[in-house]
């Protein structure tokens, strides 16, 4: 393994351990749930990014740009369920990718890191 793709992958982990959820410790009758309980973000056959929410069982297709050069992976959301943040590898494997985060609503990529 390169070095540049254990970078990547270091990049990458310590990004989804940042993003990773909390779970606060329920004080009182009710217990506290995630704010994105019930949304799954994929990536799907065609490539592209994808939500699912629990109240509407039509999938909300994210992004539409996925092709052979253009790949997007790992999906995951912020602990608020209010980001989205993924990878985006624009060289089909073959170059630095770069990790971005998505407002929910707005859907507008934001680059975080590049050449990760």
């Amino acid at each position: 393994m390169n070095l540049h793709l254990k970078s990547s992958i270091a990049v990458f982990i310590l990004l989804a351990l940042w993003l990773t959820p909390v779970y606060p410790i329920p004080l009182g009758l009710g217990q506290t749930q995630p704010a994105w309980e019930g949304q799954i973000a994929y990536v799907g056959a065609d490539g592209n990014l994808w939500l699912l929410r629990g109240e509407n069982p039509q999938p909300f297709q994210i992004t539409s740009d996925a092709s052979e050069q253009r790949r997007y992976g790992s999906p995951v959301f912020s602990p608020k369920g209010d980001m989205l943040a993924y990878c985006l590898d624009d060289h089909a494997g073959a170059g630095p990718a770069q990790i971005d985060i998505m407002r929910s609503g707005s859907w507008q990529p934001i680059p975080i890191a590049e050449d990760v």
